[in-house]
């Protein structure tokens, strides 16, 4: 009796945390490799979940690129900062207003492996993995100082407006 009660507790939130996630986030055709495995072959156009935290965001003209210190990613796909994966890149044109991806603050994006950057890492040659992003998510709390405790966002991060309040 005492297992159906605990069953009856812990059934509905794991459903809860299943359902909360994006379609495209634990959908099963997602590849398992993370972003340095990806570096010993090509995995253009490989479906992946990755996430880490932020090193910098570079504007390209009708894109923005945020480079990513990867982690592996919990159940819940937050980034665990327990053992680095080497860097990536996530490239999206739907980045309105990359304020809230600021250096050290936790995300995870899942889109495709669109390609291989060759770019200068500590003064030495390094290969980044580069994908276009799909969906993105803020992880609030643990992030930087300074950083916006805000909700979690999924899908791209909102324009912000000059008052401050996100574009429809």
């Amino acid at each position: 009796m005492k297992m159906h009660r605990i069953a009856a507790v812990a059934l509905p939130l794991l459903l809860a945390a299943y359902a909360s996630q994006p379609a495209n986030v634990h959908a099963g055709d997602l590849n398992r490799i993370n972003a340095h495995s990806a570096l010993k072959s090509d995995y253009t156009g490989t479906p992946v979940h990755w996430g880490g935290r932020v090193v910098q965001v570079e504007s390209r003209g009708d894109s923005v690129c945020v480079e990513v210190e990867s982690n592996r990613l919990a159940a819940s796909g937050r980034p665990v900062s327990d053992m680095g994966y080497g860097r990536f890149l996530a490239c999206s044109t739907g980045f309105d207003d990359p304020s809230e991806l600021v250096a050290g603050r936790e995300v995870s994006f899942t889109g495709r492996i669109s390609g291989y950057e060759q770019r200068a890492l500590d003064r030495r040659a390094y290969r980044f993995a580069r994908i276009d992003v799909e969906a993105t998510r803020l992880w609030p709390g643990k992030q930087a100082a300074g950083v916006n405790e805000g909700p979690v966002v999924w899908g791209t991060v909102p324009a912000l407006n000059p008052a401050g309040a996100a574009r429809q």
